[in-house]
């Protein structure tokens, strides 16, 4: 900065020297020069006239200092002749002179202001440069911390991948026993027969809606209904809720991802993947892929929909199909708050059964609740490994045949062919037995 401060100044120097330099000088000496002749013209001039005016007075014995006064006040007639004879050289030459003076002084001030502007941009430029090493160190500060937050997340993923394995081959490995199964088994099957047998039904008067009449197997239920005993009467009813939970539940692979409600996007979207993964399951028994094989991809993909942590929502579905079917035997005067009260009690129950359908798809051991076609039964004393009799339609127990009328609720199964296991009934399927002809 200082070399072009230097070079500023030069320029300066250099101009001057060349309007007042040797020139200006010579051309003084010059005018100078023609000033003394000048003056000496003008004197001997003068002493012309003394000479003509004064004729007794002898030119020698004036006085010269009488002489150099008179020549000295004429000096200032010899000055303005000289410019007039000289066309104004002196005039031009102090104007240059002056001009030349200012121009150095103008040249002065902007080399000053130069050097100020130049001073002031050290400034910003120091102030710029502090600027960017703060911005450059608080960069690398940023960088490292960058790097440091990035080297967490990926040991945080590595971890997780790894809690994730351990958690899979957990969910793989988890030993379900039978006690565990049969005991939800028993408790949903309980809660089934205590529903079937609320004070709130009605089975004296009741009337179907035209809808009701519409479907076959429900205008059929109730066209019988009234020819029945209320014991027998709640006994069909109980038959029939299981019936209703096994098509909706037992009787179809179960992930918990079927939502109360499919209005928004995401729920249908997961009630379609619910369903694609149960047609997923049954493409695969039907390709007889080994049952080891399904039972391990269905064990992880329960795991992995148990990570969505997702409110379980299907039994409510199913808690509707229930309540609709009870509908016709509920009586007309009941209050909202036992409507309440019989909705909640159903939607136990539904909750109960996917509980337990969930608890046999997480294990190998191929539990199972199986139903039956009444047609497809043999006589009870050729079943009597898997089928118990609960009772008898229309009489008492002693009058009991051995055809079965009715299935009451389904049976609990144990089977894994897979594992080397024998078929094994946990509990038998409830029947209600025909009554016996008279003889």
């Amino acid at each position: 900065m200082n070399e072009d401060a230097i070079m500023v100044e030069a320029p300066v120097e250099s101009s001057v020297d060349g309007i007042g330099g040797e020139h200006l000088m010579q051309k003084l000496s010059t005018i100078q020069e023609s000033m003394d002749t000048v003056s000496s013209q003008v004197t001997e001039i003068r002493r012309e006239q003394l000479k003509q005016l004064s004729s007794r007075v002898i030119v020698d014995q004036i006085d010269p200092a009488v002489c150099a006064n008179a020549c000295s006040a004429d000096r200032g007639l010899i000055v303005p002749e000289y410019e007039r004879i000289n066309g104004g050289q002196v005039k031009q030459l102090k104007d240059s002179l002056q001009g030349a003076e200012e121009m150095k002084n103008l040249e002065m001030t902007a080399t000053v202001n130069l050097r100020q502007q130049i001073n002031d941009l050290k400034d910003a430029h120091t102030k710029v440069r502090k600027s960017h090493d703060s911005l450059s160190t608080l960069n690398t500060s940023l960088q490292n911390d960058v790097a440091v937050l990035k080297q967490e997340i990926a040991n945080r993923e590595k971890n997780e991948i790894k809690l994730r394995d351990i958690i899979l081959e957990n969910a793989a490995n988890e030993k379900i026993t039978d006690m565990e199964v049969r005991q939800a088994f028993l408790d949903f099957r309980q809660s089934v027969q205590q529903l079937a047998k609320s004070s709130m039904f009605q089975f004296d008067e009741f009337v179907l809606s035209r809808e009701d009449q519409k479907i076959r197997f429900k205008a059929e239920f109730y066209h019988n209904l009234p020819k029945l005993s209320t014991k027998d009467g709640r006994q069909r009813l109980q038959a029939r809720v299981f019936d209703i939970i096994f098509s909706w539940v037992f009787g179809k692979p179960c992930f918990g991802l079927k939502r109360q409600s499919e209005e928004r996007k995401r729920d249908a979207h997961l009630g379609k993947l619910e369903d694609w993964l149960g047609e997923f399951e049954n493409h695969l028994m039907q390709a007889k892929v080994a049952p080891s094989k399904i039972a391990d991809w269905r064990i992880v993909t329960l795991a992995c929909v148990a990570k969505l942590e997702l409110p379980e929502e299907y039994s409510v579905v199913v808690a509707s199909e229930v309540e609709n079917f009870l509908r016709p035997v509920l009586p007309k005067g009941i209050s909202e708050s036992e409507c309440v009260k019989l909705w909640e009690k159903i939607v136990t129950v539904c909750k109960k059964a996917v509980a337990l359908k969930l608890l046999m798809q997480r294990s190998k051991e191929g539990f199972n609740v199986e139903s039956y076609d009444i047609k497809d039964l043999p006589r009870l004393s050729e079943a009597t490994l898997w089928l118990d009799p609960f009772g008898v339609e229309g009489g008492k127990f002693d009058d009991r045949s051995d055809t079965v009328a009715y299935v009451l609720s389904g049976a609990l199964v144990k089977h894994s062919s897979h594992l080397g296991g024998d078929r094994k009934y946990l509990e038998k399927a409830e029947v209600i037995l025909k009554k016996r002809d008279k003889v």
